[in-house]
């Protein structure tokens, strides 16, 4: 309460400077005049600002709206002018005629500044009402929504404010529907990654299990296949943490030397006897300048791997599997 009392006595004394100044340049009222006109305007600004101001106070909180709230401000101010010259000229002994007539252009200026102040207040508040609205619109989740930033006054701010933060979650909605896709692409990948090793194994050990392996030599290799898948296994598993920094857009490398001719007859060997079941024939064909060459051996293997999968499962059987390496430039 200390503030507004502060200011209520900063204002009065204000007013009343600046209407003796005006007394003083203009009408040189005469010395004994001066303390009797001070002390009508002391009171009557006193008299009418604090009912006023206390009235305010204990209704503005019933307003429904802050249309109202300024409108019943600007009401108060221009009773307050209207009281205030209307009490001084009454107490100044003015004719009945003048008092009519300075009562008259009151009313006039009084409504005037109503109908001024009740466009201003609109505008004001349209443009509050604009951002509400937006604000409604992002809380549904519609983070396209833009405000015009027009003025440079505090709603101008705030309507900049409202449109960065409408941004921000526009891209953070983007990215998350982005981490999204990337997921459930991701437990597709890992399915088939794990798949791939699974079937080739499957087919191996059915053939050992039913004897169509009877070969010393051909067991020997199938069981070493085997081994090598479930390394394989291993090392997919070990990747699941790995594949999940798709997630953010980016995935580790580790690049080093090696033989793609290598790598290509490990992946078609590891597959043969699915291929075997289909009377499938894989073919390859490399060329020897490609070696040495730096990639990521477990990648492209995982590459490789999906590629003749794809290929074993939807081929008819009795077909050719080609793979065909070359050196093109760098």
């Amino acid at each position: 309460m200390k503030r507004p009392v502060v200011l209520f006595v900063f204002s009065l004394v204000g007013a009343l400077a600046g209407a003796m100044l005006v007394l003083a340049l203009g009408a040189s009222p005469p010395p004994d005049d001066v303390p009797v006109i001070a002390g009508i305007m002391v009171g009557t600004g006193i008299v009418t600002i604090v009912p006023f101001y206390l009235l305010f106070q204990r209704r503005v909180a019933q307003f429904t709206s802050l249309l109202w709230v300024l409108m019943g401000n600007i009401v108060i101010i221009v009773l307050i002018m209207f009281f205030n010259v209307f009490i001084s000229a009454r107490l100044m002994f003015i004719n009945d005629a003048d008092l009519v007539l300075t009562t008259a252009l009151l009313v006039f200026a009084g409504m005037t500044a109503l109908g001024f102040g009740f466009l201003i207040t609109h505008t004001i508040t349209e443009r509050i009402h604009l951002l509400v609205m937006a604000t409604r619109d992002i809380a549904q989740g519609h983070f396209g929504t833009r405000l015009a930033e027009t003025g440079q006054d505090e709603i101008a701010d705030l309507t900049q404010a409202i449109n960065t933060m409408a941004g921000s979650l526009e891209q953070m909605d983007a990215t998350r529907k982005a981490v999204e896709q990337k997921r459930r692409d991701l437990i597709v990948w890992v399915s088939h990654d794990l798949r791939t090793p699974l079937t080739s194994m499957q087919v191996m050990i059915e053939a050992l299990a039913d004897g169509v392996a009877n070969k010393p030599e051909v067991q020997q290799r199938y069981y070493a296949q085997t081994l090598e898948e479930i390394d394989h296994l291993n090392g997919l598993i070990d990747n699941l943490v790995e594949l999940t920094q798709l997630d953010a857009g980016h995935i580790n490398l580790n690049r080093k030397q090696a033989s793609l001719r290598q790598l290509i007859d490990d992946v078609l060997e590891s597959m043969r006897a699915r291929a075997i079941q289909k009377n499938i024939t894989f073919r390859s064909q490399i060329d020897p300048a490609v070696d040495p060459i730096t990639i990521d051996p477990e990648k492209i293997q995982r590459v490789l791997a999906n590629l003749i999968d794809n290929a074993i499962s939807y081929m008819p059987d009795e077909g050719t599997i080609s793979v065909r390496a070359v050196a093109k430039g760098d």
